[in-house]
């Protein structure tokens, strides 16, 4: 692409000058050094040289303009509890402490949780916002998800039945696990519909409306209940529908007969369909994976967290099926919030049993890349407006510093950027063309404020906590390999 001598003027607009762009677009390619200008939200030109009038220059030379990032699975609100060590991972966070959260500790630990994202690139994520037990948690989780300015999607779990025991009442720890995991409650449909219209009334905003379904596997459910809950996103209309799927015979500890398989079942009712995303399931088969591929449904593998479960993740074996492969960093709160580390392990993750070291040996580091750029867009049924760098798309994007000593300064951008990149290089970050990170910095946040915050939140939580006492054993949280 040349000028041909166009100048583009207007006011408000930016040209990144004389990076080297790393578009993930196959059609345009990437650039050694070029300009792209962007103005009113959205990319407007890539070219090698940009003569502009009254825009606002960013000298971009010697770094990497890349698109901004998809995270597909991510509890934003387990951002509250960062750096705090679990004994029990799934009991103490879903039953034990997260049940605990006042609307106003959702609230913070979703904007938290949001600039988070933002800190490392991640520009649109997948907020799968469970554990919410009234419609004014999920008011404060939405409004926390909004200020902190990250796109995507925002899905509250739908409501589940008040819980018993959250008022000091002692409770045997398999029916806290059981209320907890409980399936969805018809008169919570009317709540999340109401929020939907206060927040959301557009479907194409910065942040989308989406719902995630419960966990169909974590608890007692009948076919009628699973078949159920797609019919109550549909009614609201939601924009992307989530679940935690495992995949493993008969629902594991839903308590349907061994030969019960959740995907086929999905697909023999019609329930799976283009902007259905399936959160794990790294117990599905090529089959069941085919099925959903076919119906136009996609997978988010949350590479780091899944490193511990029995099976491998299934990114790779999703892509071989041409299924639309993506992946997210499940909980921060846990795990690192630098999400070039999770792309990297989107590789090494593979390399626990012979299949999937083969899958892993035949994909290049751009398609790594692209599991969290374009192909982590397609996921989300948003290919066509972010995850490349390409003119009229939403201008997502992300500035990295190459000055990092052992940064390679030689080579193809997709190897540099997959084989070095680090949160620390993250110079810059547009949102729909609003710069939130310069200089290494998020704009107008600080970490020290917020953190204090957070610590305050999360003493007052274990307090509550512990108020309650939990008798007897609780079984697996997690199924174990050949359930």
């Amino acid at each position: 692409m040349t000028s041909d001598d166009k100048t583009y003027a207007g006011k408000g607009r930016v040209v990144i000058r004389g990076a080297s762009v790393m578009t993930m677009d196959d059609g345009i390619g990437d650039f050694d050094s070029a300009d792209v200008l962007i103005g009113d939200g959205k990319i407007i030109a890539i070219e090698k040289t940009i003569p502009v009038d009254d825009a606002l220059v960013v000298e971009a030379a010697g770094k990497i303009l890349m698109p901004g990032m998809v995270d597909a699975h991510r509890h934003l609100w387990q951002d509250l509890a960062k750096n705090y060590s679990f004994g029990n991972f799934m009991f103490d966070t879903n039953v034990r402490y997260g049940p605990m959260c006042s609307a106003e500790d959702f609230f913070l630990a979703n904007y938290i949780g949001g600039k988070t994202a933002l800190d490392s690139g991640v520009t649109c994520v997948v907020d799968f916002c469970h554990l919410l037990q009234n419609g004014e948690q999920a008011d404060a989780a939405a409004r926390g998800t909004l200020a902190a300015g990250v796109g995507g999607f925002f899905c509250p779990q739908l409501l589940p039945p008040p819980r018993s025991y959250l008022h000091g009442k002692p409770i045997d720890a398999e029916a806290a696990w059981a209320e907890t995991m409980a399936a969805a409650d018809p008169e919570g449909v009317s709540v999340l519909a109401e929020l939907r219209d206060r927040h959301f009334p557009s479907k194409d905003g910065r942040l989308r409306f989406g719902v995630c379904l419960t966990g169909t596997e974590f608890a007692h459910r009948t076919r009628a209940q699973i078949h159920q809950e797609f019919e109550y996103a549909r009614r609201l209309e939601a924009g992307l529908v989530t679940q935690h799927l495992l995949g493993v015979s008969g629902a594991w500890r839903a308590g349907m007969e061994r030969s019960y398989r959740t995907i086929p079942d999905l697909h023999a009712a019609g329930l799976i369909r283009p902007g259905f995303l399936v959160a794990h399931g790294n117990g599905l088969s090529d089959e069941e994976l085919s099925m959903i591929a076919d119906d136009g449904g996609s997978i988010a593998s949350t590479v780091m967290g899944e490193t511990a479960y029995a099976y491998p993740s299934v990114h790779a074996r999703f892509h071989r099926a041409s299924g639309a492969a993506s992946i997210g960093a499940d909980g921060t709160g846990r795990d690192t919030h630098d999400y070039f580390q999770h792309i990297r392990l989107a590789k090494y993750g593979l390399y626990r049993d012979e299949e999937n070291i083969g899958l892993a040996h035949s994909l290049r580091p751009q398609d790594y890349l692209r599991l969290a750029t374009i192909e982590g867009a397609r996921a989300l049924g948003l290919e066509s407006q972010l995850g490349s760098i390409t003119p009229d798309k939403q201008a997502d994007l992300v500035l990295l510093r190459t000055n990092r000593t052992f940064f390679p300064q030689v080579g193809d951008l997709a190897s540099r950027v997959f084989g070095y990149s680090s949160i620390e290089d993250v110079d810059s970050v547009w949102v729909c063309g609003e710069r939130v990170k310069q200089d290494g910095s998020l704009i107008g946040f600080s970490w020290q404020e917020q953190f204090a915050k957070c610590q305050a939140a999360w003493s007052r939580i274990e307090a509550a906590a512990r108020k309650i006492e939990f008798q007897g054993a609780l079984g697996p949280t997690f199924p174990a390999r050949g359930s």
